[in-house]
């Protein structure tokens, strides 16, 4: 039986883990949720460092990474997983970086005595924000990484001839005509039927001939 061809796609939603995605999301909005509730520790203990906010707009970012991150495990489109990819890597290389800097400077100034006493919590805030900024660099890169091997791996749209149609001989293809030899049409002036690509390779080998 032979096909005609189209134009064939290879959805990258195949090639997606959706589950991990999820996870990853989930993940990262809980890491969000942290950040912030550390760095209002940090603001209510009344430090030097509480009006930088790094906890504030890092958490909040992180947490709109992994809601792409769970969108993108729902829906599977290219969209969502692109977005995804993309919000992660920012997570990766400039969020969490600035979030583990500030926090690391922020962590020895509160360690000097300010109005009196050294703001212990605040401390502790800055050091727990340091951890979760670099297991949010972990799961970013993870995050990037699989939205990467879906959009980079998976095929995007061609035309052409599917490669498990050329390898069973059914794709169909017009036959050439020897140069001058009119086309031959039937009487309700269809054009040449067309021929599997064995015969083509058949007729390829007798004008070679």
């Amino acid at each position: 039986m032979m096909q005609t061809t189209d134009n064939v796609r290879s959805p990258i939603w195949k090639n997606y883990a959706k589950k991990t995605s999820m996870l990853l999301g989930v993940a990262q909005i809980v890491i969000g949720v942290l950040c912030i509730g550390f760095h209002i520790a940090v603001i209510v203990d009344v430090t030097p460092t509480a009006k930088i906010g790094q906890g504030i707009w890092g958490g909040l970012f992180f947490i709109a990474t992994g809601a792409f991150g769970v969108v993108a495990g729902k829906q599977r489109t290219t969209r969502s997983i692109v977005s995804f990819m993309i919000l992660s890597i920012l997570s990766a290389t400039v969020f969490a970086t600035l979030v583990l800097s500030l926090s690391f400077v922020g962590f020895f100034r509160d360690q000097i005595p300010y109005g009196g006493d050294i703001k212990s919590y605040a401390v502790a805030a800055h050091f727990m924000m340091m951890i979760l900024s670099l297991v949010e660099f972990v799961v970013a890169i993870a995050s990037s990484a699989i939205c990467c091997a879906a959009v980079c791996c998976g095929s995007s749209p061609q035309s052409g001839i599917d490669k498990r149609q050329i390898e069973m001989g059914h794709v169909a293809v017009a036959a050439p005509r020897p140069y001058g030899q009119p086309s031959h049409q039937g009487g309700d002036g269809a054009a040449d039927s067309p021929v599997s690509v064995s015969q083509f390779a058949e007729h390829e080998k007798l004008f070679a001939a």
